[in-house]
C-alpha cells in the first residue's frame, strides 16, 4: 500500500480538500478516495480554524470507509480531558477549564455547542483514535517516537493502541509516568534552556524551554537543537546540553505538531513532519507521499499553495 500522510488540519477544510483534490483523490458520495493510496492523518483535526465539523467528517467518512487511516493529536486528547469529569457526580474536568484552555478550545466548543449531543458524538470519535501507528514499513505519531514511552502507556492501551476507557484519568494525573509518556509520545521532548535563554512562541508566550530534535543523540547549540527556524533565529549559537538517545531504526517516522515553515524537507532520512501551520495564513497544508521508500526523499512533499 502506498499512503499520503497529511499533517495537521486544525479546522483548514478548503486547505483539506484542495490537498486531497491535487493528489488525484475524488469525492464520491461525500467520501474522498484513491484507487491506488490510502491517506494517513496525523491528528489535530479541531481548534484553531474556521471549519472543524467539516474537516471532522471527511475525515471519519475517509476512516469509515477504509480509504484513510488516523492517529490521535494533542488536541483531540485535550478535547477528551475537557470535556471528561473527574468522576460520575464531579462538576471537574480531566482538563481543567480555565480561561487558557477555553481560549485555546473554543473554535471546537463553538462549532459543537459544547456538552451537546453533538459534542458527545465526536469526543467519543477522538477515543477509537490510536496513539501510534506501526505498518512495519512506516511509523506514525504525532510528535515523538519513543519506545521507552509507548511501554509506560501499554497497559493502559488495547490491541489497536487506543487508550481503554478507564485509563484516561491515569494519563490525565499531572507528573504521573503516564501523563509524561502522553506528553512525550503527543508534544515532544522538552527541556528546559540555560538561564535567562527564552524565545517567545507563535502566540507570543514567553518559553523557558523547547522542544528539541529528539532524533538526535544531541547538538552542538541549540540553535542546532531546537525545532523550527523561527524558534532557533531566537536563540543564542551557545553549546546545548542535551544528550539523547536518538533515533536508531532504519524505519521511517512521520510527525506532525510542530509548526514549521517554509519549504517541506526531510528532518532526516528516516524522519519527516508534515505539519507546516496549516492554520496560519501564510502556512500550508502538507502531504507526504511515501511510495514505499525506505529513505526518505524531499521530492515526496505535496501541498497547494
Amino acid at each position: 500500500m502506498k499512503y499520503d500522510i497529511i499533517g495537521d488540519i486544525h479546522g483548514q477544510a478548503g486547505r483539506l480538500f484542495a490537498l486531497l483534490s491535487h493528489m488525484g483523490y475524488e469525492r464520491v458520495n461525500d467520501v474522498w478516495g484513491h484507487e491506488e493510496r490510502k491517506v494517513i492523518f496525523l491528528g489535530d483535526f479541531v481548534d484553531r480554524g474556521p471549519k472543524q465539523l467539516a474537516v471532522l467528517e471527511t475525515v471519519k467518512a475517509m476512516v469509515d470507509a477504509g480509504s484513510a487511516l488516523a492517529v490521535m493529536g494533542n488536541h483531540e486528547v485535550n478535547a477528551i480531558g475537557w470535556h471528561t469529569p473527574t468522576s460520575d457526580a464531579s462538576e471537574t474536568y480531566l482538563r481543567s477549564h480555565d480561561e487558557k484552555n477555553r481560549r485555546q478550545h473554543t473554535a471546537f466548543l463553538d462549532a459543537v455547542k459544547e456538552f451537546s449531543p453533538l459534542h458527545a458524538k465526536w469526543v467519543s470519535w477522538f477515543k477509537t483514535l490510536p496513539m501510534w501507528l506501526d505498518l512495519g514499513n512506516i511509523r506514525v505519531i504525532h510528535a515523538c517516537w519513543d519506545q521507552q514511552a509507548m511501554a509506560t502507556l501499554k497497559p493502559y492501551l488495547t490491541e489497536s493502541n487506543t487508550v481503554k476507557e478507564d485509563a484516561w484519568p491515569v494519563l490525565f494525573k499531572d507528573g504521573s509516568p503516564e501523563f509524561l509518556a502522553t506528553e512525550l509520545l503527543l508534544k515532544g521532548q522538552e527541556v528546559a534552556l540555560p538561564d535567562g535563554v527564552f524565545f517567545y512562541d507563535k502566540d507570543y508566550v514567553m518559553r523557558r524551554k523547547t522542544r528539541v530534535k529528539w532524533w538526535l543523540q544531541g547538538g552542538a547549540t541549540w540553535r542546532d537543537l531546537v525545532i523550527g527556524d523561527d524558534i532557533a533565529a531566537q536563540l543564542p549559537a551557545v553549546d546545548s546540553h542535551f544528550v539523547g538517545q536518538g533515533y536508531q531504526d532504519k524505519v521511517p517516522v512521520f510527525i506532525g505538531h510542530y509548526w514549521l515553515t517554509g519549504k517541506p524537507e526531510c528532518l532526516s532520512p528516516y524522519i519527516a513532519c508534515v505539519d507546516y501551520s496549516a492554520a496560519s495564513p501564510a502556512g500550508k497544508l502538507v502531504a507526504y507521499r511515501w511510495q514505499g521508500e525506505t529513505e526518505l526523499t524531499d521530492t515526496h512533499f505535496a501541498y497547494v499553495d
